[in-house]
């Protein structure tokens, strides 16, 4: 069966990871951007935030090169500044696999494929995940929170630079990037993460 597609705008910033349920603020200035928002304000608020890494920074002005996993997320507020830039919070919604495309828009567009989050992880590493997280919150983890939230709430509490943190957060599959979050958390000093 072939998932389906769909065209969104993409917003490509540095080190910036948009994990779902997350909440993020942003500052938009650059004209383009500011077109951009402007037009979610009149369609679905959806669009993409692109991770850029290492190099790609360097082509922040252009359309720097993203990160193939992404997070996507849908413009929940916003404050239009006097100047025309915008202060604007985003939610994450879910990863997606994005594709920048040619578009004739003014900003960057990507073709998005809604990625699966739903699989069985051991419970021993449900267990290892807890069990790091009360520790490293030194409180108790809410019975409610899923496995996804377990995971994702580690990947961005541990001290990471951020091509490691995008490493698990780009693990497709859950239960690798459950391990691997939790072998990193293990292999490593407290003093570290």
């Amino acid at each position: 069966m072939t998932k389906q597609t769909r065209i969104v705008p993409l917003f490509p910033l540095a080190d910036v990871i948009l994990f779902p349920g997350q909440i993020l603020p942003l500052h938009v200035f650059e004209p383009r951007y500011r077109k951009m928002t402007h037009d979610l304000l009149d369609g679905s608020g959806e669009f993409v935030i692109g991770t850029v890494l290492e190099d790609g920074q360097q082509l922040l002005g252009d359309v720097a090169p993203t990160q193939e996993i992404a997070g996507l997320g849908r413009l929940e507020r916003y404050e239009k500044l006097d100047d025309g830039r915008y202060m604007i919070v985003i939610v994450g919604q879910s990863r997606v696999k994005a594709k920048p495309i040619k578009s004739e828009k003014p900003y960057p567009m990507a073709e998005i494929t809604q990625l699966d989050d739903h699989s069985d992880v051991d419970p021993d590493t449900i267990a290892d995940l807890k069990h790091i997280l009360a520790e490293k919150q030194d409180q108790e983890i809410p019975n409610a929170a899923t496995v996804v939230q377990l995971i994702d709430i580690l990947i961005m509490t541990t001290q990471l630079e951020p091509a490691q943190r995008y490493n698990f957060f780009s693990e497709i599959d859950l239960n690798k990037r459950a391990k691997k979050i939790v072998d990193a958390y293990k292999g490593k000093s407290n003093d570290t993460l």
